[in-house]
């Protein structure tokens, strides 16, 4: 497991399918590596610059959030994520809209 979680942080010729099914089943063994493949999946959405690559980066966010709130328990920490990104990207509306509509009930 522990190749597979490195080789999924670092090589970036990896499909972003592959990407999620690892952090999905890794998220209640390894919860801060889950994070990580989420959030570099958030962060490669997010730098395409279009409305529906934000929507896909709000969606791995819930996988963020999902982790944060009910596998580690840490909702100041999802907090602290999710201001972070809208701070970083404040100039992305279309970005910070996609968030919102994602992070007022955890849904869509």
């Amino acid at each position: 497991k522990e190749k597979a979680i490195k080789e999924v942080l670092k090589n970036n010729g990896l499909p972003d399918k592959s990407r999620e099914k690892v952090a999905r089943y890794i998220k209640k063994e390894k919860p801060e590596e889950s994070i990580k493949i989420y959030d570099f999946l958030v962060k490669k959405y997010i730098s395409y610059s279009v409305r529906g690559a934000y929507a896909v980066a709000a969606q791995h966010s819930q996988s963020i959030r999902e982790v944060y709130l009910n596998i580690l328990k840490d909702a100041r920490s999802w907090e602290k994520y999710l201001e972070k990104i809208k701070t970083e990207n404040y100039k992305k509306s279309a970005l910070i809209q996609e968030l919102n509509k994602f992070n007022k009930n955890g849904k869509r």
